[in-house]
């Protein structure tokens, strides 16, 4: 994946589960993603789903996994997350 087909994707993250995570946590999503701070956005999203137990689908955390090995992170750290269908 190229850096614009990334930054596309993670752009896509907030409006995704915006459903799924508290207020200020969205917003801490979102600004971090605007601003470029991928590693911060994935990591608050990743730990705002793992803190409320919000359901996602396997599309959802592959998709998530995807992005993190994108950016040499490990997909380890969605195991703490609860995934549905």
């Amino acid at each position: 994946m190229d850096r614009h087909e990334f930054a596309q994707r993670a752009q896509r993250l907030p409006d995704m589960f915006a459903a799924r995570l508290t207020a200020d946590d969205l917003e801490d999503v979102r600004d971090a993603i605007r601003a470029g701070e991928w590693d911060v956005g994935l990591s608050n999203l990743v730990a705002a789903l793992s803190q409320t137990a919000a359901p996602i689908t396997a599309h959802e955390r592959a998709e998530l996994a995807a992005l993190l090995d994108a950016i040499g992170e490990p997909a380890v750290r969605l195991d703490a997350l609860r995934v549905q269908g």
